[in-house]
């Protein structure tokens, strides 16, 4: 099909700015430029008028009456780009057909080149991220066996679950192989301002809190926190006006920090509930700054499954810091036995790079594709019995990286088909939790789940595999509606 112009039809007064034609290609530019603007289009070809929307990375063109009184030609979907190289005189002058590139029909099945190299390209980034990973593994746990970066009976209660106990003394912070692989590769093949850089910056940012706690929990001193009662009654008889005043202005964050004890337990040498909190909110911020102001108007809207685009403006902020909270914290607690969270991720990263791809993505593509073949690497020395385990370390910084890429290609909504594995363990800790604080009793035998089943008597292998096979069936779902 050959796109044809023949004049801009106004509807309701919102057609404005650029006409759109079929896979046409910025000549100072050899990749393919897809949509990046409003969610409506109304465009006229001949004697018919064509309804374009955009829709799970495409525009569809819906079957409407024409200008003639006649029906339009049947509905079909193609993949519409930019003409910004070419002036409005141009498009209402019918010249966008000598620029324009034939489409191609999904029905048919017919991809184009260009859209071939993009997966062939991607493809081998794995492949190149998968290697390197492979190579360096053995020193990273050379080095974590010789600074005793291990997994420590005194602040890991799930240790004490029958079967555990020859899980004390592995390696932690093993997700720093995926971590520094992807970052690396990133830095030297991918590194696009636009699409990449935050992305990187803010799981390493999430890596580092994690690091921290997982070091912390080794090398690290137990830590008090002063309870609100206690505080209170200093205030009331402590000698020095000075240290009243202080502790009276402070009081609001003593409250914040033992009222965040009700998320977690106490972390003893580690990092406490509300420092993590205040990083994962700080990582959120960044991710939410960069998509609201550097990524511009387009990136405000936001996509509704079988519903299409909204704009919702500065409501996106929130949105995108609960987001990248969540995910980071989901992933952090699926993170408890051999293999699950890595075999998990790579369901879940592979999706994404599709999702990407067919979005019109492809640096994100890329950095998805980096980011499986790294984790290929990683749950293979970490299935069961495993050679290291991810840590604070990986799961903060790749649960960051999870939700921003499904972010940045609109499909926020569907992080919990995407990742669902990771959103039902922390649904189950919020279960624990509603429970222990409102009925005075556990709801689960142990939080997260995949405690629950063990101590039920699942096998850990058995565990593992059924809760992939959940995760990958409802990715699919995930992916279906996406589609839509």
């Amino acid at each position: 099909m050959i796109a044809h112009i023949d004049n801009f039809v106004k509807a309701s007064g919102m057609i404005k700015k650029q006409a759109y034609a079929c896979n046409i290609i910025d000549p100072q530019d050899d990749r393919p430029r897809f949509y990046n603007t409003e969610t409506t289009r109304i465009l006229r070809s001949g004697s018919d008028t064509l309804n374009i929307r955009r829709q799970a990375g495409v525009w569809v063109s819906l079957p409407t009456r024409g200008g003639g009184g006649g029906e339009s030609p049947p509905a079909h979907r193609v993949h519409y780009t930019s003409t910004s190289t070419m002036s409005r005189e141009e498009v209402i002058r019918g010249k966008v057909e000598k620029k324009a590139h034939s489409c191609y029909s999904l029905s048919t099945m017919t991809i184009p080149p260009e859209q071939l190299d993009l997966l062939r390209t991607a493809i081998f980034y794995a492949l190149v991220s998968c290697g390197v990973a492979f190579l360096w593994t053995p020193l990273l746990t050379k080095l974590l066996y010789k600074y005793k970066i291990t997994r420590r009976a005194e602040y890991d209660a799930s240790l004490g679950i029958d079967g555990r106990k020859e899980k004390k003394g592995v390696p932690i912070m093993g997700g720093l192989v995926v971590i520094l692989t992807v970052a690396v590769l990133t830095f030297a093949f991918n590194w696009e301002r636009q699409f990449t850089w935050v992305p990187i910056g803010v799981m390493l940012l999430a890596a580092l809190l994690g690091g921290l706690d997982d070091v912390l929990h080794i090398y690290g001193h137990k830590r008090r926190l002063r309870k609100i009662n206690h505080t209170l009654r200093l205030i009331r008889i402590h000698k020095d006006w000075k240290q009243r005043i202080w502790l009276t202005i402070t009081l609001p964050w003593t409250a914040f920090k033992r009222t965040s004890l009700w998320l977690g337990s106490h972390p003893g040498k580690g990092l406490h509930v509300h420092e993590r909190l205040l990083m994962q909110f700080l990582a959120g911020s960044v991710t939410a700054w960069w998509i609201y102001v550097k990524l511009g108007e387009h990136w405000r809207d936001i996509y509704i499954p079988f519903d299409g685009y909204v704009h919702i403006g500065w409501w996106i902020i929130p949105l995108i810091i609960a987001f990248v909270m969540a995910t980071a914290n989901a992933v952090n607690f699926t993170d408890g036995m051999d293999g699950l969270a890595g075999g998990a991720l790579i369901i879940t990263f592979s999706a994404l790079a599709l999702l990407s791809w067919i979005g019109g993505y492809p640096e994100i593509m890329y950095l998805n594709t980096m980011t499986v073949g790294a984790l290929i690497t990683y749950t293979y020395f970490n299935v069961k019995p495993a050679r290291f385990q991810m840590g604070d370390t990986g799961s903060l910084g790749l649960g960051a990286l999870l939700a921003i890429n499904a972010i940045v290609i609109n499909k926020m909504l569907l992080l919990p088909f995407l990742g669902f594995i990771f959103y039902l363990e922390l649904g189950s800790v919020i279960l624990q939790l509603t429970g222990r604080y409102t009925l005075g009793r556990r709801i689960l035998k142990m939080a997260p789940l995949h405690h629950h089943f063990e101590l039920r008597g699942w096998s850990e292998e058995k565990t593992v595999m059924r809760f992939w096979i959940m995760h990958a069936a409802v990715v699919l779902l995930g992916i279906w509606i996406a589609l839509f």
